[in-house]
């Protein structure tokens, strides 16, 4: 038995890519172990001093959403980078066989962040992005967007059945939703 590899700062850097590289890794592992068929990965939270410096930045994305005006350059250079380690999370995925396929074509993914826009913490036209074929019952390679700001439990619950989840409904109050967004699943 020996202690995981760790991955501390190099320079006073944090190793972004290697902790998401190994975390994806993990997951893997754990899905086709079948230890679990649910995960959660949380990159990074919302007040976080995460610095994605491998982006250019030299201070926390929290931070340059508050200070940088728009349209944020350096948000974006921020904001792109953490997708591409996303893209890197889901490519493990779909190398990864299993069954017929590979992990990524029978899972349900639902990827999002907690705000559209972080200089006013806005939610309207809040991105959300559903990963995977969740064995045949997604639609991949289509992009949905409102046009009418639809409540986002809709893309939960699209998410919830496309993974095989028998619910017809998800959330309370206001983000109540009993329709899914259709077009999304096969």
């Amino acid at each position: 038995y020996s202690e995981p590899d760790t991955y501390p700062d190099v320079n006073g850097q944090e190793q972004i890519a290697q902790k998401n590289l190994v975390m994806a890794e993990l997951v893997a592992l754990a899905l086709s172990c079948d230890l679990t068929r649910s995960f959660t990965v949380q990159f990074s939270s919302a007040g976080a001093g995460v610095v994605v410096w491998p982006a250019g930045a030299s201070n926390s994305l929290h931070q340059m959403c508050h200070d940088e005006s728009p349209p944020q350059p350096g948000v974006h250079a921020a904001v792109t980078y953490i997708m591409e380690q996303l893209a890197v999370f889901l490519d493990v995925l779909r190398q990864t066989p299993e069954g017929d396929g590979n992990l990524l074509d029978h899972a349900g993914i639902l990827c999002t962040t907690e705000l559209t826009n972080g200089w006013n913490h806005s939610n309207q036209d809040f991105p959300i992005l559903v990963a995977g074929k969740g064995n045949g019952r997604l639609r991949g390679g289509y992009h949905h967007r409102s046009g009418s700001l639809e409540n986002t439990s809709k893309a939960v619950l699209t998410a919830l059945q496309g993974a095989g989840v028998p619910v017809g409904s998800f959330g309370v109050g206001n983000g109540y939703a009993d329709s899914v967004f259709s077009n999304l699943l096969s």
